[in-house]
């Protein structure tokens, strides 16, 4: 059978898990949570697809979903792991794939599975030992239930009364409905799921294996794309692959002009939302996106390569001036910060007995290179450096104390360039 969550087929719910990548932690605090919740009201407004139920753990995410106006479970999926994957390797200087190559999916006839489909995604939390009680778990569907003040973002009151009509009651019945299930009712209803790929009756299963097999037959019946359209796609991606590799070689060779360093950025962005705009477009006619998957991983990759390259400060030297800013003084002096082989050297230090020292890095939130070094002479003299690079400029401060205890605190920012570290 064909990959199942590429077919579009109305009425019928998409039990959808996402895990991460090596099991790794998809969500690292709440502003993590809350982001990947205010995608989904983006993406459920943008896509109009209804959301009976969803539930985020640290490593892994369940939705139930019904999908609208003709968009695959592919393009929703896609688009919604993508964005928070790329948010979440910004935020934690982080690059490649957050998530496994493929969300899975179990087809599933609305009635008389959609009660109890939504009580096991609801009751992870508890199962997994997070919480005594579900309600308690608030990156879940499940408070929206039952308190209906919170059920407009992401809005589920649509699909929650239709819930509450199957069940035939109302907040309190459906939180004893949860309340009442069993260790052995989870199990049983968990072997349903992973047993098959379409849970159902024989009459939804049978429809379910025709719009799969009608699916298919349109995927053949397209047209095979010519030798010159093949031979454009491959050019294509050789410009995109050529570009990259060449930026990047001058990059690494010679400090780019800010100005040339904003273009190129700025030409990734606009190939890259014209690949992506074109990709959600194909999809919700039906046709397959894979032609253009490739591509912008490409060019992501090379967008990511380039803003990486411009972010280093291993292999490159910085001309300073630094300012004596307490005690407040006329003290200023030019100097130039070294950092090769993972060690920042002060050249007016060196000359008075400080070393090149081993130093600390981290991303900040507003993607800038923040670094951290203490030196320390054969005299006990102290210089503490805490130092930002955003790519275009370096600044920081430098505390001294020297011999007798007498400390100072100065001020830097780089003039010019970076240069290549000699």
């Amino acid at each position: 059978m064909p990959r199942l969550p590429r077919v579009y087929i109305e009425d019928v719910l998409y039990y959808v898990t996402a895990k991460s990548g090596q099991n790794e932690t998809l969500f690292a605090n709440s502003a993590d949570y809350q982001h990947y919740i205010s995608l989904i009201n983006n993406h459920k407004q943008q896509y109009g697809f209804s959301l009976f139920s969803y539930v985020l753990m640290p490593t892994h995410l369940h939705l139930v979903v019904e999908l609208k106006h003709n968009v695959p479970i592919s393009a929703i999926m896609y688009n919604l792991n993508s964005s928070y994957t790329k948010s979440f390797n910004s935020k934690y200087g982080k690059k490649g794939h957050l998530f496994e190559a493929r969300f899975k999916t179990v087809f599933v006839e609305k009635e008389p599975y959609i009660l109890p489909l939504t009580r096991y995604v609801h009751l992870h939390p508890r199962k997994a030992n997070i919480v005594d009680d579900p309600k308690d778990y608030p990156y879940s569907s499940y408070p929206q239930f039952l308190d209906p003040a919170k059920r407009e973002y992401p809005d589920l009151r649509g699909e929650i009364e239709e819930v509450f009509n199957i069940l035939n009651g109302r907040e309190k019945a459906f939180e004893e409905y949860v309340k009442s299930a069993t260790a052995k009712d989870i199990t049983d209803f968990k072997k349903l799921l992973h047993r098959t790929r379409i849970l159902g009756s024989k009459a939804f299963a049978e429809r379910v294996e025709k719009a799969v097999e009608s699916a298919v037959r349109e995927q053949n019946k397209a047209p095979q794309p010519t030798r010159t359209q093949i031979i454009y796609m491959a050019l294509s991606g050789v410009t995109v692959l050529i570009l990259a590799v060449t930026l990047l070689y001058s990059y690494r060779a010679r400090t780019a002009l800010r100005s040339e360093y904003a273009k190129t950025l700025a030409l990734y962005d606009t190939t890259l939302e014209m690949l992506k705009k074109q990709q959600v477009k194909v999809v919700a006619e039906g046709r397959g996106a894979d032609e253009y998957s490739w591509k912008i991983d490409l060019a992501e990759k090379a967008r990511e390569e380039l803003t990486q390259a411009r972010m280093e400060l291993n292999g490159y030297a910085w001309n300073i001036e630094i300012n004596q800013v307490e005690p407040l003084g006329p003290v200023a002096y030019k100097d130039t910060l070294t950092f090769k082989d993972n060690q920042v050297a002060s050249l007016q230090l060196g000359q008075n007995g400080f070393p090149a020292s081993n130093y600390s890095e981290s991303v900040l939130a507003n993607g800038s290179v923040a670094w951290e070094t203490i030196q320390r002479n054969e005299k006990n003299e102290v210089a503490n450096w805490r130092g930002e690079w955003d790519g275009n400029a370096m600044k920081g401060v430098l505390r001294k104390r020297f011999a007798g205890g007498v400390a100072s605190v100065f001020s830097f920012k780089s003039i010019g360039e970076r240069t290549k570290a000699e």
